[in-house]
C-alpha cells in the first residue's frame, strides 16, 4: 500500500502535464511510474535517525552524535540530506549527490567548512557500501552495512591516530 501512496501522486502529476497541454506518451509515464517503483523498492530510500546508545566509539565519544540522514537511491545514484550535530553541539547540513561509482563529488555542508569536501561511493553489494570522504587532507574510510529486515544500518569507520590508538567508530540507524 506504501508504494501505492508513492506512485499515485505521480500518475496525476503526470496526467495534469497533458490536460495542461504538454506532450506526454503513454511510455513517458511508464517511465515515471517504474522510476518512482524501484525507488520505492530499495530498501536504502527513506529517513535514518541515529540510534547513539547503540553506537559505539573511543571514550563514547560518537562524532555526531545527533543525525538524521535522508537518502534517495535512484539506479547507480544516491543523493544524501543530512542535519547533524558535533560533539559540541554545534548544527550540521550535509548534502551531496553521488554516483555510486567509486569517484569523488563534491559535498556541500552549512556552515561550509575551510576546505574541499567530496565524497566517493562504491556499491559492494545490494547491503554493503563503501564509502570515502576527503576533507581538505583528511581521509575518512568506512562502509555502510543494512540489516538483513532492511530497518536499520550500521556506519563502520575503522581507525587509529598517530599514537596507534583505535579511532574506530559505529553508528547504528534506525529507519523512520
Amino acid at each position: 500500500m506504501k508504494r501505492l501512496w508513492l506512485v499515485i501522486p505521480l500518475v496525476f502529476l503526470c496526467c495534469l502535464g497533458c490536460q495542461q497541454g504538454e506532450e506526454g506518451t503513454a511510455v513517458d509515464v511508464e517511465a515515471d511510474v517504474q522510476a518512482v517503483k524501484d525507488m520505492a523498492d530499495d530498501p536504502w530510500n527513506g529517513t535514518w535517525k541515529l540510534n547513539a546508545e547503540k553506537s559505539k566509539a573511543p571514550d563514547g565519544q560518537i562524532p555526531h552524535p545527533s543525525s538524521i540522514n535522508i537518502i534517495e537511491i535512484r539506479g547507480d545514484t544516491m543523493r544524501l540530506i543530512a542535519d547533524h550535530t558535533d560533539a559540541s553541539g554545534k548544527l550540521e547540513h550535509v548534502e551531496y549527490t553521488a554516483k555510486l561509482d567509486g569517484k569523488e563529488y563534491p559535498v556541500t555542508s552549512t556552515p561550509p567548512g575551510p576546505q574541499p569536501y567530496t565524497i566517493s561511493l562504491k556499491q559492494i553489494d545490494p547491503s554493503t557500501r563503501e564509502f570515502v570522504e576527503v576533507i581538505g587532507t583528511f581521509t575518512i574510510r568506512g562502509r555502510d552495512v543494512l540489516s538483513g529486515d532492511g530497518k536499520s544500518f550500521s556506519r563502520i569507520v575503522n581507525g587509529k591516530d598517530a599514537e596507534g590508538n583505535d579511532t574506530s567508530v559505529i553508528q547504528f540507524f534506525e529507519k523512520q
